[in-house]
């Protein structure tokens, strides 16, 4: 962490790929909920004018988790499924099985049982298919 911290510091005025991606990971090593917004907030703008797809998908489903952990549904079904639409322009499988896993979630928190058990088995079926198994939250 106080690496990245170091990178970010030293970087400040740099508007490369690099420094988004070190703002998105610093964010997920982050324990404080806001220093955790702040990053994600200063890396999207970043990322999507570089227009590294893969980056956008993962820091929108990071702050899709933190709308979907405030029951903000509306806004977390529109960051999931921005996530989606960046993954798939990215070609990144992993990402469109975790976008497709967190849609399965949201609809499981509002009580759509069958979407969310269609969109979860749709997302095990592309973890299986590439190899990769990330932890699922369901809850």
């Amino acid at each position: 962490m106080e690496w990245f911290e170091k990178f970010l510091a030293a970087s400040t005025a740099s508007r490369t790929a690099l420094r988004a991606w070190a703002l998105y990971h610093t964010a997920l090593l982050s324990l404080s909920a806001h220093k955790r917004k702040t990053l994600l907030a200063e890396s999207l703008p970043l990322a999507r004018e570089i227009g590294d797809h893969a980056c956008i998908a993962g820091i929108l489903t990071q702050i899709g988790f933190d709308e979907l952990d405030n029951e903000d549904f509306d806004n977390a079904r529109a960051l999931f499924e921005e996530s989606l639409s960046e993954a798939r322009l990215a070609n990144d499988e992993l990402a469109v099985g975790i976008a497709i896993s967190q849609l399965g979630n949201l609809a499981w928190r509002q009580v759509d049982y069958e979407t969310a058990h269609s969109l979860i088995k749709d997302s095990l079926a592309i973890f299986k298919r590439i190899g990769d198994l990330p932890f699922l939250y369901i809850g």
